[in-house]
């Protein structure tokens, strides 16, 4: 569909009549809801992309951070190399 790929539900024809206002005049229920639908709709997928780009995140440093604490620090002497 064409919202899918960015158009704009704002844009009007010559006539300065939008995609909404032609499916209302049309009597296209359907396609009149999902236009004023759309807006919010495209808010929650970005939404829902942002927790999901976060949770993957979180699991990764989660990995990263169990990872780490399994095995030993290496431990380097601080006076190593000083002379008494």
């Amino acid at each position: 569909m064409l919202l899918e790929k960015g158009a704009d539900i704002n844009a009007a024809d010559i006539y300065d009549f939008t995609a909404l206002k032609h499916a209302r005049m049309n009597n296209h229920r359907e396609a009149a809801a999902l236009i004023e639908q759309w807006p919010a709709m495209q808010k929650q997928r970005k939404e829902q992309a942002l927790a999901d780009a976060l949770a993957r995140e979180l699991d990764e440093i989660t990995k990263t951070v169990r990872g780490g604490l399994t095995r030993p620090l290496p431990y380097k002497d601080p006076f190593e190399g000083m002379k008494p």
